[in-house]
């Protein structure tokens, strides 16, 4: 190898030269154009014949495990009804974090439970408080689904201009992903690609339909709504069922009101003063993901133990775990224990 001298930043790092490397960063740049211009003309072609993926399948389009597709899920009273209620909302711009630019949508949202996230996506409230024709589509997908639709977030496209870049909801990684989203207003294009896929399925996402995206999906494919021609406002409402769920407790990170901890105890390292006292459940002995389920089951045998943690059902949970470590975190059993049928 050369010798390089002393590194004193990144900027002092030799650049790397040769055919190799030209060769190497034109065939990027020909793969990103070759994606856009898939994505572009997928996109074109949705608009120039809106029913081609709809009508030729009938009312409803099922594409296998990802998502499917109906159309006038609401009659076209409820979608008007619908569309009015939610155009009255307190829709406004929030920025982008941590780039401080507006985002191209605005979000309304209205939960049953509490929830850490939805007051920096937009106006929060609760379900009680939403219009009449939210509440009557929560109840109408409980009913399709069987499931508690407990979480509705309005999404206003004011044009076309507005969009939705592809995303997945990371916040549901571990549970029950699954989103039900009902679209009024505008017809605009939806998209639906899988990780290793470029431009994936688009079709158009009628006034009225309803996109059922499963859970697997938020682990295997992205979705987005993208730029289009659009002259007059969609308003999407996605709709979830969330459940109780673990959330860390380190300090600057969020948590709904009432979560209650069941690690070991913790005191602050500068005082020694106890931050979190010590609990029955937590992780003692230092147990593998597998250990500790077994040991948990065993304690859920005892007639003394078992309604301490039947007490914590429906219950938001915290712990020490973060990031990766939540999908293996001890308070995930709890949580599944504490709320098993």
């Amino acid at each position: 190898m050369g010798n390089f001298g002393t590194i004193s930043s990144i900027e002092s790092l030799p650049i790397p030269e040769g055919p190799h490397v030209k060769d190497f960063d034109a065939a990027q740049k020909a793969a990103k154009i070759a994606g856009r211009a898939a994505r572009k003309a997928a996109v074109s072609a949705a608009q120039a014949n809106p029913t081609s993926v709809t009508a030729s399948q009938g009312t409803t389009m099922n594409t296998g495990a990802a998502y499917t597709y109906e159309k006038n899920f609401l009659t076209a009273d409820e979608t008007a009804a619908l569309f009015a209620a939610c155009s009255k909302l307190p829709f406004s711009r929030q920025k982008t974090v941590p780039w401080g630019q507006l985002k191209r949508h605005q979000v309304v949202s209205f939960s049953a439970r509490p929830s850490a996230r939805a007051s920096y996506v937009g106006p929060h409230f609760t379900l009680a408080e939403a219009p009449q024709e939210i509440k009557d589509l929560a109840a109408k997908l409980s009913a399709r689904t069987g499931k508690d639709i407990n979480y509705l977030s309005c999404v206003l496209y004011e044009d076309g201009e507005d969009h939705m870049s592809h995303h997945q909801h990371k916040e549901d990684k571990g549970y029950d992903a699954s989103v039900y989203i009902v679209s009024t207003g505008c017809d605009r294009p939806f998209q639906v690609r899988a990780l290793n896929e470029k431009s994936g399925s688009v079709f158009i996402a009628e006034s009225g339909s309803l996109i059922a995206l499963s859970s697997d999906a938020n682990d295997t494919h992205t979705h987005a709504v993208p730029k289009c021609k659009a002259t007059t406002p969609r308003i999407a409402v996605n709709c979830k069922a969330v459940g109780p769920r673990v959330y860390s407790c380190r300090k600057g990170d969020e948590s709904p009101e009432g979560a209650v901890y069941v690690g070991r105890e913790v005191r602050d390292r500068r005082t020694g003063e106890i931050a979190f006292p010590d609990t029955p459940f937590g992780n003692h002995y230092h147990l593998s993901p597998e250990a500790f389920r077994n040991y948990a089951e065993t304690l859920m045998q005892d007639g003394e133990f078992r309604p301490g943690v039947e007490a914590l059902r429906g219950r938001d949970l915290l712990c020490w775990c973060k990031g990766n470590e939540t999908q293996h975190c001890h308070a995930r059993t709890w949580l599944e224990l504490a709320n098993r049928s």
